[in-house]
């Protein structure tokens, strides 16, 4: 069970076999680690070599190995720089994984290879996308089968949408870029 605190961006973690064992007689996060009155941002359980993509609201993000997160204190460690971001939900990625899907809060979607984001040991990371004043990141997601993303329609609405590889490609570019506007 790991932990992490995604206010100050420091990483927290936990044997999993002290977690709940599936017959509501679990106990609470907070009796394994010091919280200090923050909140657990997510929980990730993969093996130690699975990499684990994170990112933040405010467009940056960096590709590190699970076992980078594991810290022998129990007041753990600090490990993402956010720079007052909130933290995305971090996305455990496949080894067969190739792509990577950013949307920004305004509708903007773009596709880049995911061997354009670092490998890190912690730290704020790379610009994954271009962004503006009170723009954010929505989505940060691996290109698989399908991808169900924030579209406009014909009438300038907003709808979810499930896009297909072939129907991303107009979206395609590099890392940094502003990407374009999702429409289905």
């Amino acid at each position: 069970m790991e932990c992490d605190r995604a206010e100050v961006g420091s990483e927290k973690n936990c044997a999993s076999c002290h977690g709940d064992g599936g017959k509501g007689d679990g106990a609470p996060v907070s009796s394994f680690i010091e919280l200090g009155g923050r909140r657990v941002a997510a929980l990730l359980s993969a093996p130690g070599e699975m990499r684990v993509l994170l990112g933040s609201r405010h467009g940056y993000g960096f590709i590190c190995p699970l076992k980078d997160m594991v810290s022998r204190q129990k007041a753990g460690k600090a490990f993402v720089n956010l720079d007052g971001a909130e933290l995305l939900p971090p996305v455990v990625l496949h080894p067969d994984d190739r792509e990577i899907a950013v949307q920004a809060n305004d509708g903007r979607l773009l596709v880049m290879p995911l061997e354009e984001i670092k490998t890190m040991s912690g730290g704020k990371g790379v610009q994954i996308m271009a962004l503006e004043g009170r723009e954010s990141l929505v989505l940060l997601s691996p290109v698989r089968e399908t991808l169900l993303v924030t579209a406009l329609n014909a009438r300038n609405q907003r709808r979810q949408a499930a896009f297909t590889r072939a129907d991303l490609e107009p979206y395609r570019g590099k890392r940094a870029r502003r990407g374009k506007p999702a429409r289905r």
